[in-house]
């Protein structure tokens, strides 16, 4: 499947191989800007550039401690979706925190 670093600075995400070996030589940094990147799983579909407010929401999700990992739908089948909105960003927050 792969991964993705993603800089928050320049809202753009760049795609990894599946290698370990390669992701562990990759430094988290952005190709672009050099600036701090982080990593995040191939099911992450950035926002586009432009789109700041979904940029913000991605950015809060990750320093509560979200990184779009599968998180299990308890009430139905599959996975939980997550938000796209600040507000909608906030409540899934306080539920999913723990």
């Amino acid at each position: 499947m792969g991964y993705k670093i993603v800089c928050l600075e320049c809202r753009k995400a760049f795609n990894l191989s599946t290698d370990y070996d390669d992701r562990a030589k990759q430094s988290l940094k952005c190709p672009e800007c050099n600036q701090s990147a982080i990593y995040f799983p191939h099911r992450f579909r950035p926002p586009k550039k432009v789109d700041g407010n979904k940029w913000a929401v991605v950015k809060y999700l990750y320093e509560n401690g979200f990184t779009y990992q599968h998180i299990p739908n308890w009430e139905g089948d599959g996975y939980v979706k997550y938000p796209e909105t600040m507000a909608d960003a906030k409540e899934f927050v306080k539920i999913y925190r723990s």
